[in-house]
């Protein structure tokens, strides 16, 4: 029942207005709240990346001060990796990961049955992330006509080397396809996902890439790990003995090009000379960011000439031994 208030008007139904009239405008209002909580979310969510960058990067100015004064970064430039992974992290985060991992497929030749002369590129994305972080990468890969897989790696908590399956399926693919070699670009974590599916298959691991590139990958852990309660995060604590192990595992010299590109200003991976694999030619950027970094130009412009060098070359591949549980992402 409807009740009168103090100006005389009745609290219920407006007079002169049909259930159905009020139904609609209900479900209108609703609509409406929920557009208007929706434009009031985004502004929150920038916010707080902003906001976790800046104490991201301030606990890595602070773990990296008693650095070596090669390794340590000026204030200048920490604001400016500061705001081009600002700029990036909007990109990756909240675009392209969320909503178009599988905007962009896998590059193969037109053909299936065709076999491409190009050197293939197997993607390895890092810690939570998915296949979106390499929009820019699978789209420039693709307009070349470059065959390439990017992995999705799930499920995103699980062990390192529980993926190493799903990359031993890409390097066959791949292989597959092209009668060549691939090379793999990984970033983050997805560098320790190379090393484990290396020491799976065993010593012939370098007849069966070309080469490998490692972005921002802790390899040698990175401080930011401590507070990980995830399996994967705690085998990148410093102190591990997953990858005191890894290391052990890997007696002798690299026996394919390995690059390792780090940055000075890394606010994941620190301090930055956590990113050094031992054996491997390092490359340092600095004023960029974890992220940021994965699209600097000159690290696009050392994997083409990479590319170039191993399209130049004599096709020669020994496929790797099948993994259990191998899949493609």
């Amino acid at each position: 029942m409807a009740c009168r208030d103090f100006g005389g008007s009745w609290r219920g139904r407006p007079q002169g207005k049909s259930l159905e009239a009020v139904a609609q405008g209900t479900v209108g209002n609703a609509f409406m709240s929920i557009t208007s909580l929706h434009r009031m979310a985004w502004p929150l969510v920038f916010m707080g990346l902003w906001v976790a960058l800046v104490l991201q990067v301030g606990l890595a100015w602070w773990a990296s001060r008693r650095s070596a004064p090669g390794w340590q970064a000026h204030a200048r430039e920490w604001g400016r990796s500061w705001w081009r992974e600002l700029q990036w992290a909007y990109r990756v985060l909240l675009w392209w990961q969320p909503f178009r991992a599988q905007a962009i497929p896998d590059g193969w030749p037109a053909e299936a049955e065709t076999q491409c002369d190009k050197t293939g590129v197997v993607l390895v994305h890092g810690y939570l992330c998915n296949r979106g972080f390499w929009t820019p990468w699978m789209q420039r890969l693709a307009s070349e006509g470059r065959p390439f897989v990017a992995l999705t790696l799930d499920p995103p908590w699980a062990p390192i080397e529980a993926h190493a399956p799903a990359l031993d399926a890409a390097v066959q693919k791949l292989q597959s396809l092209t009668g060549r070699a691939p090379l793999i670009v990984a970033h983050s974590m997805g560098g320790l996902v190379f090393r484990a599916w290396a020491r799976a298959v065993g010593p012939q691991w370098g007849r069966c890439v070309g080469g490998v590139v490692t972005l921002a990958t802790p390899h040698q852990g990175t401080w930011l790990a401590r507070w990980s309660l995830t399996p994967n995060g705690r085998q990148m604590r410093p102190d591990s003995p997953w990858l005191a192990d890894l290391a052990h595992s890997e007696s002798g010299s690299i026996p394919v090009p390995v690059d390792a590109w780090l940055t000075v200003c890394d606010a994941v991976v620190f301090p930055a000379q956590a990113a050094v694999w031992p054996g491997a030619s390092t490359h340092i950027l600095r004023a960029e960011g974890h992220v940021s970094m994965a699209f600097a130009p000159e690290v696009w412009s050392q994997v083409r000439a990479r590319l170039d060098a191993l399209d130049k070359s004599p096709p020669a591949v020994v496929f790797s031994r099948r993994l259990a549980g191998g899949s493609q992402g």
